[in-house]
């Protein structure tokens, strides 16, 4: 594969290879560029796999997250749903571009009906995540897998509280029983290591049971294992290599003193340094002090002394056979020296490995006990399952799957290939290769993407599972396809992209062929960006600290401090001067085109946002971090400081911090008047006090006491936050942010309520030792500067991209510190790199050399996310050394960019800030206006970047709310029934509000247990309501249900509040969007039933008093629905609860309903229901 041929019609030849990928009869490897569209071949192979017949429920998709699972069928079901509403020659030029082919009357017909089809599939399409898939079949087959029947899955926040738990168990079983194998374990590591060290080890260790477990059920078993694979016999002891090395066979210890006194006679410093080492390892009182001088002979600060640094030359001249004997003693215990270090690994390691199998076994037993499964456990047990084959699974699996669709396939580990090597595994060969069915694998991904080895990721096991299906399947049945071309960005930012990994040592580990990458650009006439800034430095006289200064104040001249304050000046320079974005039609930049990314969550990471927020520029709004500690943010803080003021009332520190939190807005000269002084607590203060801003908080905060005290922490949260305005008053002051914050921290209520008896103390414990965080959503089209990891940015993009973290190297990512031998597969303690045996010195090795693989895919995905405009800058931390023109270190993201881009680029006035740039100008000459430059009006067509005049406004549809139909009749007043409810009774609106959600909730119960669960529901949501409006309103509900004309209406298949949402156009193209709830749907396979539910009082007596606005309602209901579902007739009834009374609709009424909005009338069913 060549530029050149990439080159010509490029447009084409993506289309052509991407229909070569999708198509349904062959199986498929795809390598995907980023930016080539592998989501839109998935979404073409499933719709071509569906109009070749394949039924929905025989394709299985699985992705790597829910966003992607939920982002896929999406896609396919709004092109099937455009499908369902297309006129004939639309859907044919739609079909012919999907297929390559003009379809036929029979291929049209069966392409409308496909939305209804998946719709109607028994749990929709199959495209979810590996881990949700595994789930589900193992639910199927709980006894073949040796799972609990009904087990429920341990998600990340579960898990943390969970891992917390058995830490401190483990800890305090360990101390109160110090003669126990954990009990000595601790007081070895605990000589070490840190708390947080240990802390770390555990979690290590059980994330790698799989490996802890078959090394054997004891200490001794455990310890003989490791032993094997560091190369000693399973007895050795340090104590053992230590006496060897003292038991020199040439320098006997008896004889160290008078060796000792003859190096003293040199008068060369050397030498005496030896006699001084010698003579005081022959005076130590004990082996390890002897053993510590002895080394110090032989041994310096970088290992076995030279020859030269041994003795001096005269020395050896005048003692040519101590030379010898002192060259030979060097040579032993430098092998000894290795022996030594592995010893010292073996029993550090089994002290490790004995508190590790014992977290383990506490974890499993946890496990078992709740009838947990994790999420490696959904894999390795769905993974055996298939391996092992029962008989009836397999059956069972062949009936269901024909077609196998892997998305992201270079971040699934070896593990989960197991499991997608098992669904196929008798696709192609023996019985499950049934006549007359073409059963097919596809596979997307993109090995240079590969960037989640923690997660068990090996792209390595991308091209080894490659050549497994290619051999399976056969040359006939299978296609190698690339993707080289990006739809995304532009061709300069992908020229850029294959310089920077031009060379070996920027693609070594990039692709499994060893070469560099090669993009082609869609969009080949497209202007780019490509920018260099120069790194910011240290300052080379800095002021003198001012020790007056906060603690925790950023010191604004700090190289960090000033490269953000350059990002947030060139962001808002753009946004002011209006730079047009190519990728958006040349309309002016705004902050929601900006993506800055960083390697991890650091300073830069905060000094970004830090600079955007300080800007207090309504234009720059940042979103925020894209992942939140949810205990650590503020907002949760504050939250929990008032469970920790309301469960102690001494606790004036908590109050102090709830009352200066946006639940009180207290300012600290508030808490200034209040606190100093004081007598007795600040709670007893603020209710005497005489100010009735402080009376009225602590009438808040008794309130809320009482509540805490009778409520879960959800419920309770739920009144602070909804009814107390709590929410509203967070978010006012901390931000958008903190509405993602608060939404965790409800559902983590729900979490802990569902695992533990409700408390609010037990609820605040749980939150601090889970620290459970919240990945924000960055995809909400927000317009905000988006600032996150790159990591996090896999599968964004953006037109302007700035990599601010790029002078950085990768840190051994050792988990724990334990660090598992190649081959071998032992995890071995390995704290320090100077302590390494041997062998564990190459197994370090050979994990950081991945680890700098990985660095520059990681490299590789952040360059990629950039449509239009790439900027590449960073933060040096240190001074360079004297003879150093820099502090950056070999290797780093931006001497890999600058050694590329710098021969081609010309140095540039940069936008925002001072000083210069270097722009790269490979490709179509590019141009940015300067600082303050005036808008042009014109442009000519080769500028990159130009100032237009603001495109006007995109037309906004028109929207049409179902319930409120303009032209609809208001229906005429009629007298109030004559027995009423109790004046305590609630209003109409909330008394019809609490009857919908009763019709809702009880046609799922037990018909003998509706009228208990009923009242629970209505004492708990109607708690100000005496107990005789409750049956009143439960049997109105009862009523309905129990009615046998209503029978189909809650019967199986029907569905309750049923969300709507679609697009009718009018006869004259005006095109309206439809959101609205249906109150009950019942789709059969004649006919669909919609039925609205009406609470009036007096329900008309003639079906013909049903008001007009009640029918068109449900009039454009059905139109939805109908053209949702292949033109199926539709049945309309209006239902009034208080009787019952059913008015079933007239076919001619719903049509003229529709008539008067212009609106064509879709299938309406004749009456099947008498009003009764």
């Amino acid at each position: 594969m060549s530029s050149p041929d990439l080159a010509r019609d490029p447009k084409s030849e993506a289309t052509r290879r991407q229909s070569e990928a999708s198509h349904p009869a062959v199986s498929a490897w795809v390598s995907a560029n980023a930016g080539s569209g592998k989501t839109h071949v998935l979404a073409r192979r499933v719709i071509r796999l569906l109009l070749a017949g394949t039924p929905p429920g025989r394709i299985l998709c699985l992705t790597y997250t829910k966003a992607a699972a939920a982002n896929m069928a999406n896609r396919v079901l709004a092109i099937l749903g455009r499908w369902a509403r297309m006129d004939d020659g639309a859907l044919d030029a739609a079909i012919a571009e999907t297929v390559g082919e003009a379809p036929d009357e029979a291929l049209r017909a069966r392409a409308r009906r496909l939305f209804a089809a998946a719709l109607e599939t028994p749990g929709g399409l199959k495209i979810q995540t590996i881990h949700a898939f595994c789930g589900g079949l193992l639910h199927r087959f709980p006894f073949e897998a040796d799972v609990a029947a009904g087990f429920r899955e341990l998600d990340e926040v579960a898990r943390r509280e969970l891992m917390a738990r058995i830490r401190a168990d483990l800890v305090v079983a360990a101390s109160l029983a110090p003669a126990s194998p954990a009990g000595e374990a601790l007081a070895r590591l605990t000589e070490e290591m840190s708390d947080s060290g240990l802390t770390g080890l555990i979690e290590a260790a059980v994330a790698l049971r799989a490996r802890i477990s078959p090394l054997g059920d004891t200490p001794a078993a455990r310890r003989a294992a490791v032993a094997r694979a560091l190369g000693l016999p399973a007895g050795l002891t340090v104590a053992d290599v230590e006496a060897e090395m003292l038991a020199s066979p040439h320098l006997p210890r008896s004889e160290w003193e008078s060796v000792a006194a003859t190096l003293a006679t040199s008068d060369k410093a050397t030498d005496r340094k030896r006699a001084d080492d010698l003579a005081a390892a022959a005076a130590a009182g004990d082996d390890a002090s002897a053993l510590a001088a002895y080394r110090g002979v032989f041994f310096g600060s970088d290992g076995p002394r030279s020859d030269k640094n041994l003795l001096t030359k005269g020395m050896g001249t005048r003692e040519p056979d101590l030379l010898v004997r002192f060259t030979a003693e060097r040579d032993r215990l430098a092998g000894l020296d290795d022996r030594l270090k592995a010893a010292w690994t073996l029993e550090r390691t089994g002290a490790a490995l004995t508190l590790g199998a014992e977290a383990c076994r506490r974890y499993e037993a946890e496990k078992a006990a709740r009838g947990l499964l994790d999420f490696d456990d959904l894999i390795t047990k769905a993974a055996a399952l298939l391996a092992e084959q029962p008989t009836f699974v397999q059956f069972k699996l062949d009936q269901g799957i024909d077609h196998i669709l892997v998305d992201e396939a270079q971040d699934t580990s070896p593990e989960q290939w197991k499991v997608v090597e098992g669904l196929a595994s008798d696709f192609f060969s023996g019985e499950g290769a049934r006549a007359g069915v073409t059963r097919t694998i596809f596979v997307v991904g993109d090995e240079k993407q590969s960037i989640f080895s923690f997660q068990g990721a090996d792209p390595r096991a991308f091209g080894a599972m490659r050549a497994t299906f290619e051999r399976k399947v056969g040359a006939e049945g299978f296609r190698r396809v690339e993707l080289p071309h990006s739809f995304r960005s532009a061709p300069g930012v992908l020229e850029a992209v294959d310089a920077i990994f031009k060379s070996e040592v920027a693609h070594a580990g990039l692709t499994l062929d060893g070469v560099g990458p090669v993009h082609a650009a869609i969009r080949a006439d497209a202007p780019a960006l490509v920018e260099i800034w120069p790194t910011t430095v240290p300052e080379p006289h800095p002021e003198p600290d001012n020790w007056r200064r906060p603690l925790d104040e950023v010191p604004s001249d700090d190289p960090v401090s000033r490269l953000a304050a350059r990002i947030a000046g060139f962001i808002q320079a753009g946004i002011a001067n209006g730079l047009a974005i190519p990728s958006r039609n040349g309309r002016p930049m705004r902050a929601g085109d900006v993506l800055v990314l960083v390697r991890r969550r650091g300073r830069v990471f905060e000094a970004v946002i830090r600079a955007l927020k300080e800007l207090k520029d309504p234009r720059v709004q940042v979103a925020g971090a894209d992942r939140l500690v949810v205990p650590e943010h503020i907002a949760a803080l504050d939250l929990m400081a008032l469970g920790d003021a309301l469960l102690s009332p001494h606790d004036d520190l908590s109050l102090a911090s709830v009352l200066k939190s946006p639940l009180f807005g207290f300012t600290d000269d508030d808490l200034m008047a209040l606190c100093p002084q004081r007598k007795g607590t600040l709670a007893s203060v603020l209710a005497t006090s005489d100010d009735a801003r402080h009376r009225a908080a602590a009438a808040r905060l008794a309130g809320w006491k009482g509540e805490a005290e009778g409520l879960r922490p959800f419920d309770f949260y739920g009144r602070v936050l909804g009814r107390d305005g709590g929410r509203r008053a967070m978010l006012a002051r901390l931000g958008p942010e903190a509405a993602d914050v608060l939404d965790e921290f409800m559902a983590l209520a729900r979490t802990y309520e569902g695992a533990e008896p409700a408390s609010l103390a037990g609820f605040l414990a749980f939150l601090r030792r889970g620290g459970a965080e919240t990945k924000r959503d960055m995809e909400s089209g927000r317009d905000e500067v988006r600032v996150m990891t790159a990591h996090g940015a896999k599968g964004l993009e953006a037109p302007l991209v700035i990599l601010a973290d790029t002078v950085d190297m990768p840190r051994p990512r050792i988990a724990g510190g334990l660090l598992t031998l190649p081959g071998e597969g032992v995890p071995v303690l390995a704290p320090r790199k100077a302590e390494d045996p041997e062998v564990l010195a190459t197994a370090r090795a050979t994990a950081a050399a991945r680890e700098l693989e990985e660095y520059r895919r990681l490299f590789y995905v952040a360059l990629t996310r950039a449509e239009d405009a790439l900027v590449i800058c960073g933060a040096e931390t240190r001074a360079p050394a004297k003879d150093k023109p820099h502090a950056r270190p070999e290797g780093c993201w931006y001497d890999l960019a600058r050694a590329a881009l710098e021969p081609d680029a010309d140095e540039g006035e940069p936008l925002g800030f001072e000083g210069k740039v270097l722009r790269w100008r490979k490709g179509p000459g590019l141009k940015v206006a300067e600082a303050g430059a005036p808008v042009p009006a014109a442009v000519e067509e080769a500028e990159a970047l130009s100032f237009p005049n603001p495109p006007p406004p995109e037309p906004t549809l028109r929207r049409l709310r179902p319930s409120g139909i303009d032209g609809a009749e208001p229906r005429p007043e009629r007298p109030a029934m004559p027995a009423p409810l109790p004046e305590s009774a609630l209003s109409p609106l909330v008394r019809g509000d609490l009857v919908h959600r009763l019709l809702a909730g009880l046609p799922e119960v037990a018909a003998a247990e509706r009228e208990a669960a009923g009242l629970r529901l209505l004492r708990h949501a109607a708690d100000g309501v005496d107990e005789a409006a409750h049956r009143a309103i439960l049997a109105e509900a009862l009523g309905v249900l129990g009615h046998a004309p209503l029978a189909e209406l809650f019967g199986a298949g029907s569905r309750a509040e049923v969300p709507v949402i679609g697009r009718i156009t009018g006869g004259g193209g005006e095109v309206f969007a439809v959101n609205g709830r249906i109150d009950r749907l019942v789709v059969l396979p004649d006919r669909i039933l919609v039925a609205d539910f009406k609470t009036d009082r007096t329900p008309p007596g003639d079906p013909a008093e049903a008001g007009e606005s009640y029918v068109s309602q449900l009039a454009v209901y059905g139109a939805i629905l109908s053209q949702a579902f292949g033109g199926r007739p539709v049945e309309a009834r209006l239902v009034y609860t208080a009787g019952p009374l059913v008015v079933p609709l007239a076919a001619s009424r719903l049509g003229a309903a529709l008539d008067r909005l212009g609106v064509p009338s879709p299938p309406f069913a004749s009456l099947g229901v008498k009003g009764a």
